[in-house]
């Protein structure tokens, strides 16, 4: 018997995750994609990112109304 398509089911490389671990990363993907220059979407992001830090910090910081 001929185990060789047996074998290579298990020497498959693992696929990559579709969605990337973070957005670093897909902006990464993004520009390879594209061919799209990188930082303005950076620089778009870490402003949105200490937005948002700010905002949840207010919201943690705010007294519950029960």
């Amino acid at each position: 018997m001929d185990n060789e398509p047996r074998a290579s089911v298990f020497n498959k490389e693992p696929k990559k995750p579709s969605t990337p671990r973070n957005a670093f990363t897909a902006i990464e993907n993004v520009s390879l994609v594209t061919e799209a220059p990188v930082e303005p979407l950076l620089k778009k992001m870490v402003v949105s990112s200490k937005f948002l830090h700010r905002y949840h910090l207010a919201a943690m910081n705010r007294p519950q109304s029960k």
